[in-house]
């Protein structure tokens, strides 16, 4: 009773105060002059960041990329520095019920990779929680330097070196904020294209998070990805998106030809911990893009990326002694075998007038709930035996979204709606083993412009999770406010 208590108070400040700001509102809308800039794409370098089995948010979303904010510092010796940034500070309300580790039903163990379990210490007797926290959105506060310059008459050099840091200390006060690299590339352009090397934003699933960001969760936090931790939210992703995560890598892309434009690139390789430890492949990802104006009223993009990696096991090489039996092979089904980790994402944007809309959807071998490629034992099989043929094999991932906005003058109203899936292989009992089977979010966000470097939001976000053979779900909401500062 007292959560329900506690939620609706919040929920009737929030109302108080949208209204009060509304009225407001109408007077400040009518002194600008200009419309609030639309939210710009993610750099094709995002929130979320995204809990993984180690049950940590491993890093945050999007860096709003190029934006018509930036502040020139200087020029010196053919050289141009500029900075550019945003702040941000949400209050967050949380409640739900804690994940269990066994069915009610049966006593048997859920799988993992499904749940939130980084709540433990904020559940009551009761197995609920209720938490207060007030944190950064779904882009951290983001400082950005970029430094450029023409080594040729129609090439440019580049450099972008963009600095992250939370508000948030771990519910700890005397714990310093994080502040961390995020984003660290060169790039030379020219007639023939680009290319950028260092750490950036992955291919894979970025055209879902572009959706994300523009029509979702640029101003607003969406999932918390945890609610005892730091780092940046998480928006959408894990819910029918997958973050492409920043990774080291070198990425070429063609100019832009009558709108389509060709990028593949080449990154650091993963493992999949407990298995495929063994590096045989790089990452390679790969995505092709259609976009197109509609006569000044809005626009169109297409989008389809893929991704592919090949992984081995780690072979236990015995060493042979003199005078003894030569030492017996390796039996092991995963020193005697590789998997590939394979995916595909496609999905389209249309705006006209005051409408947006976003779809997109990936399919593939490996890829996890949160991030492509995710570390996480819901990705493999795990045999009885270490000699069974099956051992380690990869499970196939899915995942839908859809998100639509409306502006309305210096107001944007958006709903949306995700569910990423993990299929069971042919010849495992997912009932018996309650695999993690489904997560399910639902989002909705009302943006106040109060100057075009100013926006005030309010979102919420349910969210759902499911395992096999279980009547078990686990359902966390969220209730977030708070103001972002772009410049």
């Amino acid at each position: 009773m007292r959560a329900m208590r506690y939620g609706r108070s919040v929920v009737s400040f929030v109302v108080f105060s949208s209204l009060s700001l509304s009225f407001l509102l109408s007077g400040v809308a009518r002194a600008q002059d200009q419309p609030p800039p639309e939210g710009a794409p993610p750099a094709a370098e995002p929130p979320a960041s995204a809990p993984v089995e180690e049950r940590m948010p491993v890093a945050p979303p999007p860096t709003p990329a190029p934006s018509p904010f930036g502040l020139t510092v200087g020029e010196f010796k053919g050289w141009k520095l500029s900075i550019e940034g945003r702040l941000n500070t949400f209050f967050s309300l949380g409640w739900g019920n804690q994940q269990r580790a066994t069915d009610p039903n049966d006593g048997g163990a859920l799988g993992e990779g499904g749940g939130l379990g980084l709540n433990q210490n904020q559940t009551n007797s009761s197995g609920n929680f209720v938490t207060p926290r007030i944190r950064n959105g779904f882009v951290a506060n983001v400082l950005t330097f970029k430094l450029s310059r023409k080594i040729g008459e129609d090439t440019t050099l580049s450099a972008n070196l963009s600095l992250w840091s939370d508000v948030e200390t771990n519910l700890s006060v005397y714990l310093f904020p994080a502040t961390y690299m995020q984003e660290g590339y060169l790039a030379i352009e020219g007639p023939w294209g680009s290319v950028t090397a260092g750490r950036q934003l992955a291919l894979f699933s970025r055209g879902a998070v572009e959706i994300d960001y523009n029509y979702a969760h640029a101003y607003g936090m969406g999932w918390p990805c945890n609610f005892n931790f730091i780092f940046a939210t998480c928006g959408q992703i894990g819910f029918g998106v997958l973050f492409p995560f920043y990774r080291a890598g070198v990425l070429y892309a063609t100019p832009n030809l009558d709108g389509l434009t060709l990028s593949a690139g080449m990154y650091d390789p993963v493992i999949l911990a407990g298995k495929w430890e063994r590096i045989v492949t790089p990452t390679f990802e790969a995505e092709a893009t259609y976009a197109k104006e509609l006569n000044g009223k809005g626009m169109f993009k297409l989008f389809v990326n893929g991704l592919f990696q090949r992984l081995g096991g780690t072979s236990n090489l015995a060493e042979p002694v003199a005078g003894q039996p030569p030492p017996p092979p390796d039996t092991r089904t995963i020193a005697n075998k590789t998997v590939d980790q394979m995916g595909v994402g496609g999905g389209a944007r249309f705006e006209y007038g005051p409408l947006r809309l976003g779809a997109a959807g990936h399919y593939g071998k490996g890829l996890g709930f949160y991030y492509a490629q995710e570390n996480s034992q819901a990705s493999y099989y795990f045999a009885q035996t270490d000699t069974d043929p099956h051992d380690g094999d990869l499970r196939t991932f899915r995942g839908l979204y859809g998100q639509l906005m409306v502006v309305l003058g210096r107001v944007d109203l958006a709903a949306g709606a995700g569910v990423s899936q993990v299929l069971p292989l042919p010849y495992e009992d997912a009932n018996t083993t309650h695999l993690a089977k489904q997560n399910f979010g639902i989002n909705g966000a009302i943006y106040f412009h109060i100057h075009n470097n100013l926006v005030w939001g309010i979102d919420y976000f349910r969210a759902q999770f499911s395992w096999y053979g279980s009547k078990y779900t686990q359902t966390i909401n969220s209730l977030n406010t708070g103001l972002t500062m772009m410049f």
